[in-house]
């Protein structure tokens, strides 16, 4: 009656075996991408381009911060008609009409001097004088320099020095993203191939269950084993049936979430390339805003560039609230004559010059406000000191940790192989024995589970090497 019941139940679970695995076969009809071509595929697609571009968008962005200091040019022209009623009918200085044409070149510099140069042409018809009307030519020159306010260019050296800093700490954190987005696709490639790998490995459990159970069934049906030495067999081939169907279900989770990183993706991964070593300072990023002596976290250099923007920008509040005091130095030249070119030439040969000389003092009343600003900026500059504070202590033992880490998984890697071949010999042995029936079904079946999950194990161990070296990404030299 046992064994009745044992062979309609065999008959089920064969036919459940059969469809588990038609799907798993059915979803493997894609090719094998090897990691190098894969991630080729990751950095031309979409999401890493966009941080390319991003990039280059911080470079150009700083690249034309200068624009600050560019020299401005202002040209006007105007006509004015002038008929009203005069107090003296018979003035001399009566213009009917006023032509006017000036420009004014105005050039800023990093010492907080600017220039300014200002010609001008005025053409005016004037009926009380002989001829009836009158060229005039001025020009005059400029010079302003900040005396309080960005002393002798204190504004522009802070403004360029935080730039700097905001340019570096905008860069590490394109970078971040970057290779975040590179260690999570490499973690799920990595996960999934291990999921290919045990997949097959199981596949070959549940064959030699299978074998197990027709040996024990053989020696059942002879009565030279126990009924418990058949449920044992079942027992094992049911438990990697199921590893079977739970692993089937991972893959075609982990297939749609590598489609966030390869849309439409016609490849799986190849296992082989589990057991490929890199190099972790092969992988850092490349760090090219300043040299660096040893790799350090991506993070923690966006942290510390945040620290140092917040500083200098703190220090342009406090600037930015004194007064203005400039010294301003003003030279020129004019003629008028009934010709203009006469009128040109006299405004450089004659000494109808003017010159001046003189301060102007600007200042804001509020200053209560003026003072939360500064102290606004100071809070965020502690803020951000603070921040770069907790991640220093970690980026100083970080890269050493991870060499580390992957010192030990070396080791763990070689002892994992040698209990493999060990646990695969052993296993051999003891199913030869139960054969020639000097062992237990018990004993056989114990063994072949401790086989197959040595193997498993050192998978996994092969994926979790991948997967730490993988995070040096996130670091940058």
């Amino acid at each position: 009656m046992l064994f009745e019941r044992f062979v309609r139940t065999s008959v089920s679970y064969a036919v459940t075996s059969s469809i588990l695995f038609s799907a798993p076969f059915a979803a493997a009809q894609n090719s094998a991408r090897p990691f190098k071509s894969a991630l080729d595929e990751v950095v031309q697609g979409a999401r890493f381009q966009s941080t390319q571009d991003e990039i280059r968008s911080i470079e150009l962005d700083f690249a034309s911060r200068e624009l600050a200091l560019q020299p401005i040019l202002a040209l006007n022209a105007r006509r004015a008609n002038e008929n009203r009623q005069q107090l003296n009918a018979f003035a001399l200085a009566q213009r009917p009409r006023i032509d006017t044409m000036g420009a004014s070149l105005i050039k800023p510099f990093s010492t907080g001097t600017q220039l300014e140069v200002a010609p001008a042409f005025e053409h005016s018809l004037t009926p009380t004088l002989t001829g009836g009307e009158r060229d005039t030519f001025d020009w005059r020159f400029t010079l302003t320099q900040s005396l309080w306010r960005d002393f002798f260019g204190r504004s522009t050296d802070l403004r360029r020095t935080r730039e700097d800093f905001e340019r570096k700490q905008r860069l590490g954190d394109a970078l971040l993203r970057q290779g975040q987005l590179v260690f999570d696709f490499e973690s799920l490639y990595w996960d999934w191939a291990l999921a290919l790998r045990v997949f097959e490995l199981q596949q070959k459990n549940v064959k030699r269950g299978r074998e197990i159970l027709r040996w024990v069934q053989d020696r059942f049906n002879r009565a030279a084993a126990e009924s418990t030495d058949l449920l044992q067999a079942r027992a094992l081939l049911t438990q990697r049936e199921l590893q079977v169907a739970t692993l089937q279900s991972s893959l075609t989770q982990t297939g749609t979430r590598i489609e966030r990183f390869v849309p439409n993706h016609t490849w799986q991964p190849d296992p082989k390339d589990l057991e490929i070593p890199r190099s972790p300072d092969e992988l850092v990023s490349a760090w090219k805003a300043e040299p660096l002596n040893n790799p350090e976290m991506l993070e923690f250099l966006v942290a510390r560039n945040e620290a140092q923007a917040a500083e200098q920008r703190a220090l342009e509040s406090r600037e930015s609230i004194r007064p203005q005091l400039d010294l301003q130095l003003s030279y020129g030249k004019n003629a008028i004559d009934a010709d203009g070119e006469v009128a040109l030439k006299n405004s450089y040969e004659k000494d109808h010059d003017y010159s001046s000389i003189g301060v102007v003092f600007r200042s804001s009343l509020d200053i209560g406000n003026e003072r939360r600003r500064v102290e606004s900026a100071r809070a965020s500059r502690d803020a951000a000191a603070k921040r770069k504070d907790a991640l220093s202590a970690e980026n100083r033992v970080a890269w050493d940790q991870l060499k580390r880490e992957l010192s030990d998984l070396a080791t763990r890697v070689d002892v994992a192989h040698q209990l493999v071949d060990l646990q695969g010999k052993k296993a051999n042995a003891e199913r030869e024995r139960y054969r020639k029936g000097r062992s237990t079904a018990f004993q056989a079946i114990t063994f072949e589970l401790e086989a197959a999950e040595a193997e498993i194990t050192l998978w996994t161990l092969y994926a979790l090497m991948r997967k730490t070296e993988a995070r040096a990404r996130l670091f940058a030299r």
